[in-house]
């Protein structure tokens, strides 16, 4: 039988669910890793109670993006980043990352990880994509390690560059892998980590590093080696039309055919490589949720998508250099 515990008297209770409830003065009782019943004056049996008087209770914020790594190699006086495209900051800093060993994993992942649990973070998810000669394969189980220690969710993406520095991408040969070493390890700490069930601690997310630094059959071994282990790598297809945003409600059975998100201009561009004989690809960010109706402001599109155009040209520019 799991261990019951009470809260007690909580002044809010912020359920965060689809009707945005927030119980008050209202009790929480919490079974193993679940919430079993809210409401006013309890009486369940329970192991434990903890009074809650004039605390709010909220769930944990997720984490849904972050590279733990990097928190002891961030503003280094030597990499002036404000004055850099963000390619020509990675060309800078993988000279620097490829110098990481085992141990700058495991206390750069518990430092990033106490200070997002500090601000109320209880689940994160990071892309590790620093394998170096001195880490060798131990990165994510040094931060499986540090995240078991200070008992948060972690959801370890499990990165890798497979295309050299030669050919057109910013990875210094310390920290090239092979597509087929990679699978290998992927392998091992699914075996080792991956807890598909609901309420694990630990999963495991296969996650190839962008189209600059990785060879295209990198990704599609990726894909087919996830759906066989059964680990998450999302792959789907984009709708491009000028036409989805539908008061009827129909535009989300678009979902239903494996439609991620929509957009308005990629159609003709593929059109028109198409009609030229050359190669196109659509980098997209997203602006709005049709799911949720929520909106980025005018302004914000003008000054936040920067990023995006930045690493499109930088693709664009080390393909040009590759085949010319």
């Amino acid at each position: 039988m799991e261990s019951t515990i009470l809260i007690r008297n909580a002044r809010a209770i912020v359920t965060c669910d689809g009707q945005d409830r927030v119980y008050y003065d209202s009790d929480m009782l919490i079974q193993g890793p679940k919430i079993v019943k809210i409401g006013k004056n309890l009486t369940d049996p329970h192991d434990q109670e903890i009074d809650a008087t004039d605390k709010f209770v909220y769930p944990g914020l997720i984490n849904t993006h972050h590279h733990f790594f990097q928190t002891f190699v961030r503003n280094l006086k030597t990499i002036d980043y404000p004055n850099m495209t963000v390619p020509q900051w990675l060309d800078k800093i993988y000279r620097i990352f490829q110098m990481v060993d085992d141990q700058v994993i495991y206390y750069s992942s518990l430092t990033a990880m106490a200070d997002l649990l500090k601000h109320g973070c209880t689940c994160a998810f990071d892309h590790q994509y620093c394998f170096t000669k001195a880490t060798g394969k131990a990165p994510v189980d040094r931060q499986m390690e540090a995240a078991s220690q200070l008992g948060i969710r972690y959801h370890a993406g499990r990165g890798v560059n497979t295309l050299p520095r030669e050919e057109g991408s910013t990875i210094p040969a310390n920290m090239l892998e092979t597509t087929d070493e990679y699978l290998k390890d992927c392998e091992r700490i699914i075996k080792l980590y991956h807890d598909p069930k609901p309420y694990s601690m630990s999963q495991i997310v296969m996650a190839p590093c962008q189209p600059i630094n990785s060879y295209p059959e990198t990704f599609t071994e990726t894909v087919t080696f996830a759906r066989e282990k059964g680990v998450r790598m999302p792959v789907g297809n984009v709708l491009s039309s000028d036409n989805f945003y539908d008061a009827s409600g129909k535009t989300m059975d678009w979902a239903k055919m494996g439609v991620l998100c929509a957009e308005m201009e990629s159609a003709a561009l593929y059109a028109n490589a198409a009609y030229l004989g050359k190669r196109a690809l659509s980098l997209l960010t997203i602006s709005d949720s049709i799911v949720t109706g929520e909106e980025l402001p005018a302004a914000d599109r003008q000054t936040t998508f920067t990023q995006m155009m930045e690493i499109a040209l930088g693709v664009a520019v080390a393909m040009a250099k590759k085949e010319g």
